[in-house]
């Protein structure tokens, strides 16, 4: 009986010992001690979301990876999803520099941490883990269809490993497709091109090692300038972070978007227009990340027509200018000429503003009606400008929320926010996530920023007083 229990209990402990592990819809749950078990149980990819309970973009997002996992696990993908509460498990988080929420980070075996910053949907999770880990790609037998989202693209007939690699260290750089038989005939034999809109073809080996190919296509792109590059997370990191003197002019691809006259027109003026510091760049509006962030900020919806706009870091920070007209050669060229001598007019994004707003909540300000609430002499107002991703302006929204509660009663008190993804404020710059800027009631009208350490009620409502001291009178506590 004793050998029994013995028997028993080794298995019980090896089968712990293999898969420690709680999952639930083929998602196992991660923390410090099983982090180090499953990247040596899951060597070919471990797919791991990183999140915090409060976060509503995490919240939005996990039914999506709930499909992807369950699509993956059931077609024979060799990746495992897992997710880690980063609320609970700050010093894994810490250690992994996770700082954003949700995060999603592809680990394999001797390669490089890859972090997934595409569209945050099922569809789009799955198809490029199909292609990073499975090197499962789509056939495709339209030209146009190829480049709906990709100025460049790799067409193969066989595998890969170091065109895989390549996608995997920059995915936004290039699409990868099988070669249906209506684009057979652009291959020329090769058993890899690497193919652009405008139909100019580079052959690429089959044993070609993923920073040749990487290196190739940047040279056909920056060098021969045969072809616009698409708008890469490399990118956005100079754009905003201010690395390097850098000005953008985007052409906004939309589900519209076909290879045409617009497109040529923009192709056209790359060679002519395009050095240094002023470079040309296609970028998707679908793209959920990058595409669809950018397209807000220009008034560009994925459903909508294609434009072409200005980001500038030389004259103001993040400075917008969009193009009026049609985009044809000449307009752009003025459009050009004009930003470069000053000339051209900036271009303000609002959202529509928001009716109905119930009384004792926060009142969410656009570009539109911003200088008409903040400049009205009978009101105070208390206004957070804020990024619906960043984790220091969801920490806020407790506080923020409660303070607006407070002076519900208050008819001379508005506490509001603005949307910094979706409107460009005039005459407000801003370097940090959140600002707060409050206006007194008066004729005088200045803003004053808060820069208290603390932003918890007590402190919120102090500074309040401080600024509009009538306000103790008119409140009860």
């Amino acid at each position: 009986m004793n050998q029994l229990i013995v028997f028993f209990a080794c298995i019980l402990v090896s089968s712990f010992a293999t898969y420690p592990y709680q999952e639930k819809d083929h998602i196992i749950n991660l923390g410090d001690p099983s982090w180090s078990l499953a990247n040596n149980e899951f060597p070919r990819g471990l797919f791991v979301y990183f999140y915090e309970p409060y976060c509503n973009p995490c919240r939005q997002m996990w039914p999506e990876l709930v499909e992807a996992a369950g699509f993956l696990a059931t077609h024979g993908s060799r990746v495992k999803f897992a997710k880690v509460e980063c609320h609970d498990e700050v010093n894994l988080c810490n250690t992994r520099k996770v700082t954003a929420f949700p995060t999603l980070i592809l680990y394999m075996q001797n390669r490089p941490e890859q972090e997934y910053r595409g569209p945050r949907d099922a569809l789009s999770i799955q198809k490029w883990i199909s292609k990073v880990v499975d090197s499962s790609y789509e056939v495709v037998n339209d030209q146009n269809t190829l480049f709906k989202k990709f100025d460049g693209a790799i067409l193969l007939t066989t595998e890969s490993l170091g065109i895989n690699e390549a996608y995997q260290n920059d995915p936004y750089a290039f699409e990868i497709a099988r070669a249906g038989n209506a684009l057979i005939n652009k291959m020329a034999g090769s058993p890899a091109v690497f193919i652009t809109q405008r139909a100019e073809v580079m052959p690429l080996s089959q044993t070609e090692a993923s920073h040749t190919i990487l290196q190739k296509i940047s040279d056909a792109f920056y060098s021969k300038k045969i072809a616009v590059p698409n708008f890469s997370w490399g990118m956005k990191t100079k754009l905003e972070t201010g690395t390097e003197n850098i000005d953008y002019i985007i052409f906004f691809r939309t589900n519209k978007f076909s290879v045409g006259d617009a497109s040529k027109a923009f192709d056209q003026a790359y060679p002519e227009f395009g050095n240094n510091v002023f470079q040309f760049v296609y970028l998707n509006v679908a793209d959920d990340v990058l595409g669809n962030k950018y397209g807000r900020a220009f008034g560009v919806s994925a459903d909508g027509d294609s434009a072409v706009g200005i980001i500038s870091r030389k004259n103001k920070f993040n400075s917008k200018y969009k193009l009026n007209g049609d985009i044809t050669t000449g307009n752009l060229k003025s459009f050009i000429e004009a930003f470069r001598s000053g000339k051209a007019e900036r271009y303000y994004a609002s959202a529509e503003p928001l009716s109905g707003q119930p009384r004792g909540s926060v009142r969410e300000l656009v570009s539109k009606n911003y200088h008409d609430i903040t400049g009205d002499s009978q009101l105070n107002v208390f206004v957070q400008f804020y990024y619906p991703w960043c984790e220091p302006c969801i920490k806020l929204e407790p506080a923020w929320n409660a303070l607006a509660y407070r002076f519900r009663d208050a008819k001379n008190v508005v506490i509001a926010k603005v949307n910094i993804d979706e409107n460009d404020i005039e005459g407000v710059d801003l370097t940090e996530f959140p600002t707060l800027l409050f206006y007194a009631e008066g004729t005088n009208k200045k803003q004053v920023k808060y820069t208290e350490a603390q932003t918890n009620i007590k402190s919120l409502q102090n500074f309040l007083f401080t600024q509009a001291p009538k306000l103790h009178e008119d409140i009860e506590l």
